[in-house]
């Protein structure tokens, strides 16, 4: 699940618009409703948005985070939150943001996530507001852009499955 370091609160808008049509729900851990929602999510499928305050995640997201089922029968996965034994949604989507530019997690705890940050450098402002300018002046090209854009993040995915197959196919070949 991603932690996003989020001090613009960028990341954030980003996930809030991304995940409308799916029904995401929002939460701090210091929300005494915090467990309920959690809860709901996982069993719903429903993605959750948890916004950290302080510097330390509650235990009670370690199952969560480490993917790890309690008991699996069949389709049904079950997970203990807390003293509870929760059904895990396949679709549950877990988003964690802060404000904080560098927390201190655990390093355990730390790798259990991929680290997002919305930090703004010169250069992402600079093409923030070239993308602007285009989009006002010249929305075609704007569309064009954004097409190129996609279409060589598609060409990078198709690499990756060609190196993923060929690393697949030379360790298979390397056993013989």
């Amino acid at each position: 699940y991603p932690l996003l370091l989020d001090p613009s609160g960028q990341g954030i808008q980003w996930v809030t618009a991304r995940e409308a049509g799916a029904g995401l729900r929002s939460v701090s851990q210091s929300d005494r409703n915090f467990r309920t929602v959690l809860e709901d999510c996982l069993e719903t499928g429903r993605p959750l948005l948890l916004e950290l305050t302080g510097w330390e995640l509650d235990p009670m997201l370690t199952p969560v985070l480490e993917k790890k089922p309690l008991v699996q029968t069949g389709k049904e996965v079950v997970i203990r939150i807390g003293d509870a034994n929760v059904l895990y949604n396949e679709a549950f989507t877990l988003y964690i943001a802060t404000k904080l530019q560098n927390p201190a997690l655990a390093s355990d705890t730390a790798n259990m996530m991929t680290i997002i940050t919305f930090e703004q450098t010169a250069a992402v402002l600079d093409e923030m507001l070239y993308a602007m300018v285009i989009a006002s002046e010249r929305p075609e090209m704007q569309r064009q852009r954004i097409g190129l854009v996609e279409e060589v993040a598609a060409y990078r995915r198709e690499v990756e499955n060609h190196e993923q197959t060929l690393l697949s196919r030379l360790s298979q070949g390397g056993a013989n």
